[in-house]
């Protein structure tokens, strides 16, 4: 046992409160309480869209490494440097949208 004694005081907002030990223990499991529904209620708010499969999917991912270009480099670049390369490409218009 922490106290050896059944009656605690509490300094609380500067008032002082005589609070029994049985009800400090009964306030710790009421908050222990709450915590754990707070907790499954938010995991159900997350979870539950999943279900229906409107709004998440689960998809696996598979890794798949990069081929290497048989062609040469274009640029030759150096380590540790900033570059800001300006290339000139056709606009193609695509419903009333201009795409790069």
């Amino acid at each position: 046992m922490l106290f050896n004694v059944s009656t605690l005081y509490l300094g609380i907002g500067g008032r002082m409160m005589e609070v029994d030990f049985n009800t400090l223990e009964l306030l710790g499991t009421l908050a222990r309480t709450l915590i754990g529904v707070s907790m499954m209620a938010g995991v159900h708010l997350l979870y539950s869209p999943m279900k229906k499969g409107l709004k998440y999917r689960f998809v696996p991912i598979t890794p798949v490494t990069e081929k290497k270009s048989e062609e040469g480099a274009k640029y030759m670049l150096e380590k540790g440097h900033t570059y800001l390369i300006y290339e000139e490409k056709p606009f193609k218009k695509h419903r009333n949208l201009l795409i790069w």
